[in-house]
């Protein structure tokens, strides 16, 4: 299949929380034009876009906050074309469930230290609240908070305090 082809294939992608998402897409009413389009809320929870849109998006992305791409940190999971390959992110509730009732906790912790984003991870919580018992619960729990407290300092913020402290006895 050609780039030009592969770029044009139809895509469909599902928000998997409450919260909302904002893409751009192609303006059918201007040529070489972009929208930007809501996904989630109060709209609609799918959003039908092209590779080269989804790509598009993906670029306007700064390289050091790659945690926020939708498209890769599980909050859009694409259901569609089905033989697609997925990313690490892309869990179903389903695929988190099936998870959440692994027999042994050790397979369990070890499955869920794997996990590399923060969206998955309190999806997860909010799951296990209602399909696995209270103390994988409680433990999964004291995992999420542990590694993304709330309130916890940003890296760009620990960097400007680290800054501050090594330059504060130079004569500048």
């Amino acid at each position: 299949m050609s780039s030009t082809a592969t770029e044009n294939v139809q895509e469909t992608w599902e928000t998997t929380t409450g919260g909302t998402v904002y893409v751009q897409v192609k303006d059918p009413r201007q040529p070489g034009g972009w929208r930007q389009t809501k996904v989630g809320g109060k709209s609609a929870k799918k959003l039908r876009i092209t590779v080269e849109e989804r790509e598009f998006n993906q670029e306007l992305i700064p390289e050091d906050n790659q945690e926020h791409d939708p498209f890769l940190n599980g909050l859009l999971v694409r259901t569609h074309p089905k033989d697609a390959p997925k990313g690490v992110n892309e869990l179903s509730d389903a695929d988190l469930i099936e998870m959440l009732q692994m027999d042994s906790d050790e397979v369990f912790m070890e499955a869920v230290k794997s996990l590399a984003s923060e969206v998955v991870l309190r999806r997860l919580v909010a799951l296990a609240e209602r399909h696995t018992n209270l103390l994988r619960l409680q433990e999964l729990q004291a995992f999420v908070d542990a590694k993304y407290r709330v309130g916890k300092t940003s890296k760009v913020v620990a960097e400007m305090i680290a800054d501050d402290a090594k330059y504060a006895d130079a004569d500048l």
